[in-house]
């Protein structure tokens, strides 16, 4: 009997599936979205709105994320703005309306098995608003604490934190302005998240996202099917040198 081939077909599929590099890449979701009078419009930053028409409406919103999938720790500043109305009472036309809106959410991770470690953060939340306008502002790290609201800050230093484990982040903006005919009037709302992971020994923690399924790479697949072939074709060849 020639087992050659039941040999070398399992063999091929190691160095095949050894290769088999995972494509894991950061998929926060992300929304920005800006109306005005009801009408979606290009979103330009938070501070410095772009402005529409006579009605003076402006309407802004930015989101930006350092230090994913670094050891640098995560940084998270996020922005809505919204004005509408005219300057004074004498020239009161219409009226328009400006919406801005910022949304973040996924699941922050670590490498290695579930094990404790710690976790520095801060975690910041912020709107102020006048007339008829309003600003909305939440913020949080699961597990560790939220923010909503006016002036809202927490944070701590090297608290006890379970790494390994996924954990989500988030945070909402809203910011509304305008209901007709009105004097100028607006509202922002902001939000900062700060997060550093370290072992217990010190050693920083990379943090990414997502911690979902791996892919393998193209490359590879090719790999593992001609290991798996190559086996088939062995095993067909001493089965039928097994025949009477």
């Amino acid at each position: 009997m020639n087992n050659t081939g039941l040999f070398w077909g399992p063999l091929l599929l190691v160095p095949a599936l050894g290769l088999a590099s995972t494509i894991i890449e950061p998929s926060p979701v992300i929304s920005t979205v800006c109306t005005v009078a009801q009408v979606a419009v290009a979103c330009g930053p938070a501070y410095q709105p772009k402005f529409y028409g006579n009605e003076n409406v402006a309407a802004g919103a930015s989101v930006s994320i350092l230090g994913l999938n670094t050891a640098d720790g995560l940084d998270i500043e996020a922005g809505a703005g919204a004005t509408a109305g005219t300057t004074s009472r004498d020239d009161l036309g219409v009226g328009s309306s400006a919406i801005a809106f910022v949304f973040l959410d996924f699941f922050g991770s670590t490498d290695g098995p579930a094990r404790q470690g710690f976790a520095t953060f801060a975690i910041v939340s912020d709107h102020d608003q006048d007339g008829g306008a309003v600003g909305l502002a939440s913020s949080f790290i699961a597990g560790l604490g939220s923010c909503e609201g006016t002036l809202c800050v927490t944070g701590a230093t090297l608290v006890p934190f379970e790494l390994g484990m996924p954990f989500e982040i988030g945070l909402s903006l809203r910011a509304a302005s305008g209901s007709g005919p009105h004097v100028l009037d607006g509202a922002g709302t902001s939000a900062v998240i700060q997060l550093r992971l370290f072992e217990t020994s010190g050693d920083p923690v990379v943090i990414f996202d997502p911690p979902g399924p791996s892919v393998p790479e193209p490359g590879s697949w090719v790999l593992s099917a001609l290991g798996i072939l190559t086996f088939l074709i062995f095993r067909a060849k001493t089965i039928s040198t097994r025949q009477p």
